[in-house]
């Protein structure tokens, strides 16, 4: 449509033009004839007259066909333009009607697609929240089955607890027979490794046990499980002192309580003397006995006080170590390997030392792989193995009968 229209105009522009143009030759030939004819004054006038009026004639006749041509092709123009409008107008409106319908399409099915999705989604929620509910219902059914179940084991428990010796929480608390100590049920791992695996026991005030069992049993764990060292972990069970749940406790706050652990390594302060290692256990409360009573008890001390600690022998600073825990108010002595690559002499030296504490009735739990000399001191032995207690009873017990002690005490 468009294309028809543009040729037509361009033929018509075309004869205009052509038509303006002989206009302008015809006009120019007439004018060259009059100044040919102008030397000839001697015609007649008639002549002169009739050619002059011819030549008007036809110069009006071609300006009108020029005009004419112009004015036609005038129109045309304006044909054509308003062809080419209506032609804009009608591809406008075609595609905007196209367009318009798309849109009203898109968003019906938009609309459509919305409204279909939200009704799945809120079905959805419907159903997950009938679901949670369903949930909740069953967890508070199970809870409290589970609550039930527990009630009557406990209350089962705790019957049997009365009729029998148990080593139950309640029962440590509540004993009539002294006891000051307790372990009840304690599982503690190094990181993944399963180290004590339900152990419990009792101590009363003023006894010294006897820790035993071969290297790996669980023995120097369980003496960092009582004191609450940061390792290992104790993930189970129940540690009590003196009423006091020390399984509860950080390190420091057992230390408070009175539990004071002797490490096999000793952890003598590099840079300090001895008077200085003595004196920095008593900064803070609760204070035990004085430096001088100290120095009363282990006089090699006395002649190094102002020797630095680190640079006495083995077993000087073993003495130096365990001086420095009667520094503090203790109530539970934790002694690590304490004969340690120690010659004999100084063993005995330790060992009456050991008999001083026992005198002065400080509740001890004494770990040493020289099982007889333990035994000799210990008013009880505890035997482990593999983290579990194989043997609970007196010292002399062990020391008569050799099958136990080969058993789980030889190397």
């Amino acid at each position: 449509m468009s294309m028809f229209t543009l040729q037509t105009l361009g033929l018509i522009l075309a004869a205009g033009l052509i038509g303006v143009l002989i206009g302008w030759l015809l006009r120019s030939f007439f004018c060259r004839g009059q100044s040919t004819t102008g030397g000839r004054a001697n015609l007649s006038g008639s002549t002169a007259t009739g050619s002059v009026s011819t030549s008007a004639s036809m110069s009006k006749t071609t300006a009108a066909a020029g005009v004419a041509g112009v004015a036609a092709a005038t129109a045309a123009v304006a044909a054509s333009s308003k062809a080419v409008s209506g032609s804009v107008s009608g591809a406008v409106d075609n595609v905007t009607a196209n367009a318009s319908g798309k849109i009203d399409a898109a968003m019906d099915a938009t609309s459509g697609a919305a409204s279909s999705a939200v009704s799945g989604a809120v079905d959805s929620a419907a159903n997950a929240t009938s679901n949670v509910t369903g949930a909740i219902a069953g967890g508070v059914a199970a809870v409290g089955a589970a609550g039930i179940a527990a009630a009557n084991s406990n209350a089962s428990s705790s019957v049997a607890s009365r009729t029998t010796s148990g080593t139950s929480t309640s029962a440590a608390k509540t004993s009539s027979s002294g006891t000051f100590f307790s372990c009840n049920d304690i599982h503690s791992y190094y990181g993944e490794s399963y180290i004590i695996q339900g152990v419990s026991f009792e101590v009363k005030e003023g006894e010294i046990i006897a820790l035993l069992g071969r290297n790996g049993a669980g023995k120097t764990t369980t003496l960092r499980s009582i004191a609450r060292a940061d390792d290992p972990q104790l993930n189970a069970g129940e540690i009590w002192l003196d009423g006091k749940p020390l399984h509860n406790m950080k390190a420091h706050e057992a230390a408070q309580l009175g539990v004071c652990l002797v490490p096999e390594d000793r952890r003598i302060i590099p840079g300090l003397t001895v008077d200085e290692n003595l004196q920095i256990a008593q900064i803070a409360e609760p204070v035990g006995w004085d430096i001088e009573r100290i120095y009363d008890h282990f006089p090699r001390l006395r002649e190094r006080k102002n020797q630095e600690g680190i640079t006495l022998s083995g077993g000087e600073q073993q003495m130096l170590a365990v001086a420095r825990a009667l520094a503090r108010d203790i109530k539970l002595l934790l002694l690590d390997e304490p004969y340690e690559g120690l010659a004999p002499v100084i063993v005995k030296e330790i060992e009456d030392i050991l008999q001083d504490i026992k005198k002065l009735g400080i509740t001890t739990i004494l770990v040493e792989q020289n099982a007889v000399a333990a035994l000799r001191l210990a008013d009880r032995a505890i035997i482990l193995d593999t983290g579990l207690i194989v043997f609970d009873g007196t010292a002399q017990e062990v020391l008569d009968n050799e099958q136990l002690r080969n058993d789980y005490l030889a190397i």
